[in-house]
């Protein structure tokens, strides 16, 4: 089972910061994990349910697909998946290093890949990791999930 938070819903001050351990994925870096802990659960992560509207799937090899959308015609949710990343960015535990808004780069350029075999129209889940840090920099770790219906 998947908990997701729709976006109005998240709040920053369920966000818990584990510890600092070396990046698997990112060479010379380091990941920090991050967990939300309100009154109901407490989950590995930040998962944030937001649907899309107008969007058209392209460059599909059914491993990697391609999510194109019009920022316009969905302003409301952009800027509040934008919030959430600088939201989430303020509590980083050193800010001396240069803030990176990945989630905020993806969205302005209208696309995302996901990495599934089903195709999805229109609902969609962040998934929020944690952050990542190396010598100059932060940022979070995130990916984009496809789902099949509303949760």
């Amino acid at each position: 089972m998947l908990v997701s938070l729709r976006l109005h819903q998240f709040n920053n001050k369920h966000v818990k910061i584990g510890e600092k351990v070396e990046n698997n994925i990112i060479n010379n870096s380091y990941f920090i994990r991050i967990n939300y802990n309100n009154s109901f659960s407490s989950v590995n992560g930040i998962y944030l349910f937001f649907t899309l509207e107008d969007v058209e799937i392209r460059n599909t090899n059914f491993i990697k697909v391609g999510y194109y959308f019009n920022k316009n015609k969905n302003k409301s949710t952009m800027d509040k998946l934008i919030s959430i990343e600088n939201d989430l960015l303020k509590i980083f535990p050193n800010q001396q290093k240069n803030k990176v808004t990945h989630i905020k780069n993806q969205l302005n350029q209208e696309f995302f890949k996901v990495y599934n075999h089903k195709l999805m129209k229109n609902n969609f889940i962040l998934k929020i990791s944690g952050f990542w840090e190396n010598e100059y920099e932060y940022g979070l770790s995130y990916k984009f999930i496809g789902i099949n219906h509303q949760l």
